[in-house]
């Protein structure tokens, strides 16, 4: 971290505002934990500057720091993510948001198992980046050997060897995900640490996957009737994109408060209020929903 605040262009959210003229309140919501976000990562890089150098994935045992910089990734990649959903649903692009949807609760499950057992699982997510490595270059090397750099295979082989112990199965082969289980599994893990979340599963991460793929329940939203319009059916749906700015928020929101609580900033009264905001919220969009399928 530089210690520098990153600007953010003011245009993403008049855009919004243009396409979704009916979600005002949302787009508060969304903005403004958004800017606490900001805050949380100044604030959190400034002090892990002040502490050691620091790259997550070294071997050696620093407790804590480690969880502290694997809590400031996690909420980097959160912020990018859902600064990339506001941009689709500025662009009209609901579909594709969804995709960002799931991405966000993915990375708010895991956060939340770590956060249970902060030293010892920051220590295997850290390190399961070179088995993770070695996973995808075998799979180059299964299906298309010649695509294989010898020093790059070596340099990753020679990484791995370190955490094969830790990260391989009987044979030594790097296992599928650092923490042995599914992901349906971790959630179930998450809902034993903080109820409510894990149990989103069906919704966000089930629900979801016919949009992160070439589903038919993605690819069908297009009308081929009005190809020149090149917009789904869902482009001009208020409900459709207040769902999944709501549920970008409140999944930020619950990155940015552990994070919050990792370094002790103490954003997390402000973090309050906005959760309120977004729970209400929500709860309007859930009767909303209700209704139209009581009408339909």
């Amino acid at each position: 971290m530089t210690g520098k605040r990153r600007t953010r262009d003011p245009d993403v959210w008049t855009s919004l505002a243009s396409a979704w003229p009916d979600l005002k309140c949302e787009r508060e919501v969304a903005r403004d934990i958004r800017s606490i976000a900001d805050r949380v990562i100044l604030r959190a890089g400034e002090s892990l500057n002040h502490s050691v150098p620091y790259h997550p994935v070294v071997q050696k045992d620093i407790g804590l720091d480690r969880y502290r910089a694997i809590c400031l990734c996690f909420l980097l990649f959160a912020r990018d993510s859902f600064d990339a959903l506001t941009r689709l649903l500025a662009a009209r692009l609901p579909v594709q948001a969804k995709a960002l949807t799931r991405a966000l609760f993915e990375a708010n499950i895991e956060l939340i198992y770590i956060s249970a057992k902060p030293a010892d699982r920051a220590l295997k997510f850290a390190t399961f980046l070179p088995a993770a490595e070695k996973r995808y270059q075998d799979a180059v090397g299964r299906f298309a050997p010649h695509l294989v750099d010898p020093k790059r295979k070596e340099k990753v082989d020679a990484e791995y060897e370190p955490v094969r112990g830790l990260h391989g199965d009987a044979k030594g082969q790097p296992r599928r995900t650092w923490c042995g289980m599914t992901f349906e599994q971790l959630c179930k893990h998450a809902e034993k640490i903080a109820q409510g979340w894990g149990s989103l599963y069906p919704l966000l991460w089930v629900g979801h996957s016919g949009y992160v793929h070439a589903s038919p329940l993605a690819v069908l939203q297009y009308d081929p009737g009005n190809p020149k319009e090149m917009r789904t059916k869902a482009a001009d749906d208020p409900v459709v994109a207040s769902g999944d700015l709501l549920a970008g928020s409140y999944l930020l929101f619950a990155v940015t408060w552990i994070t919050d609580k990792a370094f002790s900033l103490g954003f997390d009264k402000k973090l309050s209020d906005w959760r309120h905001s977004v729970e209400r919220l929500a709860a309007d969009l859930g009767n909303t929903c209700g209704e139209r399928l009581v009408d339909g």
